[in-house]
């Protein structure tokens, strides 16, 4: 008798019982179209249990309440602490609604591959190949509900998502981590008959979202040299610098090229010019409007 694959479903939440509600409802569609699956679901709240509504608590999820809001960075990092024992771990996000329509198609969990990304463009493709920078700030894999990962394949790497909480993309670090210097198979599907058509995160640039915080860039260290400076150039042209200041200890122009500097690619004067451009053409999307 061939053993059953386990799938673990960890949805990170905080004060959202709505969304959460449909999000939970829908997976039983899920359950029922992988039938040869066992399929675990635990919910991350980010606040105490006296903070949840009664709908939510009901039903087979297992729910975890943080006894404070650790932020959305630790509450992801924590889906990698929780998936010991499991084949398979899909970090979902509360509001990235899965389709409840009845043909929510089944997932190829009897396939052999290391992450599962749904990315509409590439589906149906399967790759063999290292992680390139263009993964982490260019593609679905930016956004946590669109990757599933195989256990086995990122074992030795799951530390890293606790080891980069201040990256804003604790879940890349992984996926770096255990693919840029060795092949991993990527399967891709279609994001369309899985997720539903208003899930928030269809109208969402994916770049902007990728490139969105300074601490993306702890990501880089993962990637070879060359790759690193691929990563860099693609960061520092497309992050938003013109609400940073030029100078402090946290948030500023000079602590991201602090951080910049360490890929040993760009100096001050190269961010100060995509400071100063930025500026410039947000002062002339606000007088053009």
């Amino acid at each position: 008798m061939a053993t059953r694959s386990r799938l673990l479903v960890f949805i990170p939440t905080y004060r959202r019982p709505e969304a959460l509600t449909r999000q939970l409802a829908a997976l039983e569609s899920l359950r029922k179209a992988n039938p040869g699956v066992d399929i675990d679901i635990q919910v991350s709240h980010n606040e105490s249990a006296d903070a949840l509504t009664r709908a939510t608590s009901e039903g087979p999820a297992h729910h975890r309440f943080n006894p404070i809001n650790l932020g959305a960075d630790i509450n992801i990092a924590l889906a990698f602490t929780a998936c010991d024992g499991y084949d398979f771990l899909w970090i979902l996000s509360d509001d990235d609604f899965l389709s409840q329509d009845d043909g929510l198609p089944p997932l190829p969990f009897e396939k052999e591959f290391d992450l599962l990304v749904f990315d509409d463009a590439k589906c149906g493709a399967v790759e063999t190949r290292k992680i390139l920078a263009s993964d982490l700030l260019n593609s679905r894999m930016g956004l946590i509900s669109d990757v599933i990962y195989r256990v086995d394949s990122v074992r030795t790497s799951l530390q890293e998502s606790l080891n980069n909480v201040n990256s804003c993309f604790p879940h890349l670090s992984v996926i770096a981590s255990a693919f840029a210097r060795q092949a991993c198979c990527i399967r891709y599907l279609s994001r369309s008959p899985t997720f539903a058509r208003n899930s928030k995160y269809d109208a969402e640039c994916v770049t902007d979202y990728s490139a969105a915080r300074t601490g993306v860039l702890m990501v880089g260290k993962y990637l070879p040299k060359k790759e690193q400076r691929h990563f860099a150039f693609f960061y520092v042209r497309h992050a938003d610098f013109s609400k940073l200041s030029l100078a402090g200890p946290k948030g500023s122009l000079i602590a991201v090229a602090r951080e910049v500097s360490t890929l040993h690619i760009l100096t001050l004067p190269t961010l100060v010019f995509f400071y100063v451009l930025r500026k410039m053409q947000n002062y002339a999307h606000r007088t053009y409007k």
